[in-house]
């Protein structure tokens, strides 16, 4: 336990949960509620620590992964602490790092003893356990340090919800019983996904382990609002009155509040620095995007009612100056202003309960600032006439695999027993992961002869439904051989082969290697693209290899336990920078189908912006999920219970899917995308 480290709650609100009370810590005392600004590397991104405070700020958060990485924890032990290190005058706190390790879910491999991993720096072999996070973050030397947990993937089973929030149970035993420290505050982390008796289960058991505070993790990771919240109900009711209630990675103003309203104390969030270095800001009257035309000759504050240093001080029209010119004076100062707006937002808030009007409070603010969302609309038209709704600037997102003749016919070597085969990505070393008819008939060594024996597999290892590792053999190239034998994937709606394989590609299919095609991009013919390109539209490509990922049906009745198949991407350099120049210059990113938005977003939520790389990806895009890279989606009619009409749920609301899928029938439009 600390010995100097406490909660005095001093008032609570009496309509609400919402409490007032003082923070103490051996680097001073502070208010909560309390939003804490997030500086990963041991800097608020752009802000001296200084300006920071100016900000009103209390607590600052800072991340064990990354400092473990750069600059390294016995380099800020040396230097007296993370606090002495960077100059904060003030109270400090480091996250453990779970989220960062278990977002990289193709680099790591979870044990009891914990979790060995790839560093996203340079590939480098890091293994993670409980005593050795504590170990880090003593030597970082923060006012408060987090148990090392792992962040539940949202959605996820139940059985894995289960499994995992035992782990990290035990794993919270272990950090408490290594950390040492007597001047630092160890809190637990609360998960158990969206399941209240797991929740319940998993505080209980912290509480019962006696940490110095408690947070409720695993939430604001794309689940939807309604989730979320639930999700603070289910834990914070078991948790002890006197100590700090912390909710991870929440910045936006309905969360903040309502967390406030449900009695929690401390939120963190990179939100208002991200959306500053593009040019968004957080207002009294909403969000302004200061790129907008309109801001060019207006000089007035950026927000009336903001007492920041850059709303004393700049013009929205300078402001706009700076971010059309890339000086990088326009971040900070945006970050200034939305650091100081949520801080603020979070001062009204601690003066409205010790007034007893919380609730009041919380719906004059979310009335004011408003939702922002443009009304939905439809308009009945033809494909030919889409270039009327793109305008000089904008983006046009391709994905430009190409499909193979995937679907092969074998007989069974022994028995003669026909085998139908669907080559779904390519592993390396002519081994094929497939997905097999008759699968529980092929084993391991199970050899499988193809026409003429013009290809030959066997069988090296056996997977869950239906799929199955085979290395082929051939002469010649494999391409090749392929293109004798295999025959189109089609959809299964269609019923009559094609005559010609290009039929069943889009016209600037180049990359093979994919077992279905992207299927939006049909409509586009050489002489569209050309007059996109006339009016200014920059079309840039991506690949995705279609696989099971994309085509598969969901089949449960819970999303949480439809199994995402991963799909291998491509993102070269140049088309990373110029998304990201599109993005710094405001100009709208607008993707061909739902393949190239899964790629995108796997993309950016990895990096916080696009990055060159070749990867693969199982997101599941479901709705509540936030929109990080694509502005627009062009996309067919999907099939019900598919993963690609909730993608497009998610990004358009369910109702008004509805709405357009009732007016579609009424209208008799065409579903089947070919």
């Amino acid at each position: 336990m600390s010995k100097d480290f406490y909660l005095e709650i001093l008032h609570v609100d009496k309509n609400s949960n919402a409490r007032y009370g003082i923070l103490h810590t051996p680097h001073g005392n502070v208010e909560v509620p309390m939003f804490m600004p997030v500086g990963t590397l041991a800097t608020v991104k752009t802000l001296t620590p200084e300006e920071i405070k100016e900000c009103g700020a209390g607590v600052i958060l800072a991340n064990t992964y990354h400092l473990h990485l750069r600059p390294g924890e016995d380099i800020v032990a040396k230097a007296g602490g993370v606090q002495k290190f960077m100059n904060y005058n003030g109270p400090m706190l480091t996250d453990s790092g779970g989220f960062q390790v278990f977002s990289l879910a193709e680099k790591r491999n979870i044990k009891e003893e914990g979790v060995t991993f790839k560093s996203h720096l340079n590939g480098d072999k890091i293994f993670f356990s409980p005593e050795i996070v504590i170990g880090i973050e003593e030597k970082i030397g923060a006012d408060i340090i987090m148990s090392f947990d792992e962040c539940i993937p949202y959605p996820s089973s139940y059985e894995y919800v289960k499994n995992s929030t035992l782990r990290t149970l035990r794993w919270a035993k272990r950090g408490k019983d290594a950390h040492k420290r007597d001047d630092q505050a160890l809190f637990g982390i609360v998960q158990g996904g969206d399941f209240e008796d797991l929740r319940k289960m998993c505080a209980e058991e912290l509480v019962k382990m006696d940490f110095d505070g408690y947070s409720i993790g695993g939430t604001s990771i794309g689940e939807p609002k309604e989730v979320c919240f639930r999700m603070i109900d289910y834990a914070i009711k078991y948790l002890p009155f006197d100590k700090p209630r912390y909710l991870m990675g929440v910045g936006s103003l309905d969360y903040i509040l309502e967390g406030i309203g449900k009695g929690i104390d401390m939120m963190d969030c990179v939100l208002p620095t991200r959306i500053a270095r593009h040019g968004t800001c957080m207002t009294h009257e909403g969000r302004v995007n200061i790129r907008k035309e309109c801001y060019k000759e207006d000089f007035s504050p950026l927000d009336k009612e903001c007492d920041c240093y850059t709303c004393k001080n700049y013009t929205k029209a300078y402001l706009r100056h700076l971010y059309v010119s890339d000086e990088a004076l326009g971040a900070h100062l945006l970050s200034i202003h939305n650091i100081r707006f949520l801080i603020s937002i979070v001062e009204g808030a601690r003066k409205a309960i010790k007034e007893d009007r919380f609730n009041e409070y919380k719906d004059e603010v979310l009335k004011k600032y408003g939702d922002n969302k443009d009304t939905l609309e439809y308009k009945d038209s033809y494909f030919y006439d889409i270039k009327n709704y793109f305008k000089k600037g904008d983006v046009l997102v391709r994905n430009n695999t190409k499909v193979i003749p995937a679907r092969l016919f074998a007989i069974k070597e022994k028995t003669e027993a026909h085998v139908e085969v669907l080559l779904l990505k390519d592993c390396g070393d002519d081994v094929w992961e497939c997905l097999c008819g008759n699968a529980k008939a092929i084993k391991v060594g199970t050899r499988l002869h193809f026409k003429d024996d013009i290809l030959i597999a066997e069988c090296i290892e056996v997977k869950d439904e239906g799929i199955r590792m085979l290395k082929f053999f051939y002469k010649g190239i494999f391409l090749e051989e392929l293109d004798k034998i295999g025959i189109m994937p089609l959809p299964p709606y269609i019923h009559k082969a094609v005559d010609d394989n290009n039929k069943y590609q889009t016209v600037y299919a180049k990359n093979s290697g994919s077992s279905a095609a992207p299927t939006a991009g049909f409509h586009f013919t050489n002489e569209l693209l050309d007059e996109l390109k006339e009016m200014g539209v920059e079309i840039l490509d991506i690949t995705l290899s279609i696989g099971l990922g994309t085509f598969r049906p969901v089949k449960v009745n819970d999303t949480k336990d439809h199994k995402m198949h991963y799909e291998e991407y491509e993102i070269s350099e140049e088309v990373a920078e110029r998304l990201n120049l599109a993005k710094k210059e405001n100009r709208r990113i607008i993707a061909v189908g739902t393949t190239v938005v899964r790629t995108l977003e796997a993309n950016v939520t990895k990096f916080n912006e696009f990055k060159a790389e070749k990867a693969s990806t199982n997101i599941f895009i479901t709705p509540g999920y936030t929109f990080k890279a694509i502005d627009c989606l062009i996309t067919n009619f999907h099939l019900p219970k598919s993963t690609l009409i909730m993608l497009v749920s998610a990004f358009i609301g369910r109702e008004f899917t509805l709405s357009l899928y009732n007016h579609a029938v009424k209208e008799k439009y065409m579903f089947f995308s070919f």
